[in-house]
């Protein structure tokens, strides 16, 4: 026991402290606050695989310059949430040849059951190739995720045309033929997904080359091939949407989409940011394009929110947040929703 003695105007007023109690209440906080943070990461059903988007460094969409892109950077806020801690530390993982060779890196999170994708092997270069070589790639860290942690199934969460790098993974038997199948798509899926969760993915495309010449971009060769396959209509998405699906591969599908770009608002916003630089556009011209493509103009900046959807995800899996394309993966309503369907 142990007396304190508080001085104030009113007199003064004794008490008696059990510093027993105390420890003991200290303890208990803190025995919960590890229980919380422990639960968080097992609660997570199996491993999670999080993988990125277009790979660019420059982040203002007039300037489409590259740089580096920090894929732990990219994801720090979604691992926080996910793991229920904050300042979560990452580790390297080594992908490995037959010869024991190191081909790339990709990351883990440090304790946790959490994976960031490297897909592109190079973290300086923009990702301009075939979306199928990525694919391949990504079948190797999938293998390394499960070698790992000794499971058979992991679950995805893919940000933009992450999305659609998993998906050509895992619907690899669409591309039997047409758009390089027998030279970019050389891998085979292994049944090894359980959930893919698509944030701002352009499953039926995005006007990239036409937005970056309104805008006055300037293309100086034809556009990068996963630009092309990305492209409304293109034989990649045709071939993608026309074939096999999630569902009949037992893997369960979710789409978030951001709609932050609305028409009527985000159009008038671009007519007066373009012309303080120089730039003349007509007025409705920037979501006419998302318009003209997917038939509503709404949009994240980047993808129109039609474009996220697939005919297989029902409606309750389909879910729409006022964001626009990078704060999909940032915002905190967004994470816990992530966290909720992984569960």
């Amino acid at each position: 026991m142990q007396e304190v003695i508080i001085t104030g105007k009113g007199g003064i007023i004794s008490f008696r402290v059990q510093l027993v109690a105390v420890r003991a209440f200290l303890l208990v906080c803190v025995v919960l606050l590890s229980i919380h943070t422990l639960a968080c990461a097992q609660n997570l059903s199996v491993p999670v695989l999080l993988v990125h988007g277009f790979q660019i460094g420059a982040i203002n969409p007039l300037a489409l310059s590259a740089g580096q892109f920090d894929l732990r950077n990219t994801w720090k806020t979604m691992v926080d949430g996910l793991v229920g801690e904050r300042h979560c530390t990452f580790v390297p993982i080594p992908v490995m040849d037959l010869r024991g060779q190191r081909l790339w890196t990709f990351w883990k999170a440090r304790n946790h059951p959490i994976y960031i994708s490297n897909y592109t092997e190079n973290a300086r270069i923009p990702s301009l190739t075939c979306i199928g070589t990525y694919a391949a790639l990504l079948a190797n860290e999938i293998q390394e995720v499960q070698r790992r942690e000794g499971v058979n199934k992991i679950d995805i969460v893919s940000h933009s045309m992450g999305g659609l790098v998993s998906r050509a993974y895992i619907e690899r038997s669409d591309f039997q033929e047409g758009d390089g199948a027998l030279l970019y798509y050389d891998y085979a899926y292994g049944q090894d997904v359980r959930k893919l969760i698509m944030l701002g993915t352009p499953n039926h495309g995005s006007p990239l080359t036409e937005i970056a010449k309104l805008l006055g971009v300037s293309l100086r060769e034809a556009p990068p091939f996963s630009v092309r396959q990305m492209h409304p209509g293109s034989k990649f998405l045709k071939l993608l949407n026309g074939g096999s699906s999630g569902r009949s591969l037992g893997v369960e599908y979710f789409a978030i989409a951001g709609n932050k770009c609305l028409c009527s608002l985000w159009d008038k916003f671009w007519v007066e940011v373009c012309a303080q630089i120089g730039i003349e556009i007509p007025p409705h011209a920037y979501c006419a394009l998302f318009e003209e493509h997917h038939g509503c103009g709404d949009n994240d900046l980047v993808v129109a929110t039609e474009s996220v959807k697939l005919s297989e995800i029902p409606p309750q899996r389909y879910i729409v947040y006022p964001l626009d394309h990078d704060s999909l993966y940032r915002d905190a309503e967004v994470i816990r929703k992530v966290r909720t369907l992984l569960l």
